[in-house]
């Protein structure tokens, strides 16, 4: 008498998770395609923000207050496209951790360039160079808190 076969786990689970497939190759999860599209996305989302700060700090607003309003103007056409075109909705419900997200990475941002003035890097380059931390650190908590079932 045979004895049953046991069903083998899916191969792949356990890879995905540390990154390899079945042959030792990068695989690519739902989480990487996510970052990616997050990053486009977010990408023409920080060319309008980077955009509106500069024209505000060009005309002699100060960097707080141009930041702060950037980051307004930006939040209600991040939200419709960070959700529809990276986790695959927008519900309005969602909107306010949104905004507490925005919230947070708003204080990492001039925080962030407050520590980069004062070792000396213009305003103009300070907030350049966190635009990317901020936007990883951006993905994480929306795609924990705001899209956490995408």
């Amino acid at each position: 008498m045979q004895a049953p076969e046991t069903e083998q786990p899916r191969a792949g689970i356990e890879e995905e998770a540390a990154g390899t497939g079945k042959h030792g190759a990068i695989s690519i999860t739902r989480t990487h395609w996510q970052l990616l599209r997050f990053l486009i996305v977010g990408g023409i989302n920080t060319v309008f923000g980077y955009s509106v700060f500069a024209v505000l700090t060009w005309f002699g607003m100060r960097y707080p207050l141009a930041i702060g309003l950037a980051t307004v103007a930006g939040v209600s056409f991040n939200f419709q496209s960070i959700g529809r075109l990276v986790f695959g909705g927008a519900p309005r419900s969602r909107f306010w951790r949104f905004v507490g997200v925005y919230c947070l990475v708003y204080l990492f941002n001039l925080g962030g360039v407050r520590l980069l003035l004062a070792a000396g890097a213009s305003v103009y380059v300070a907030n350049a160079v966190v635009l990317l931390p901020l936007s990883l650190i951006a993905f994480l908590l929306n795609r924990r808190f705001v899209f956490p079932r995408s």
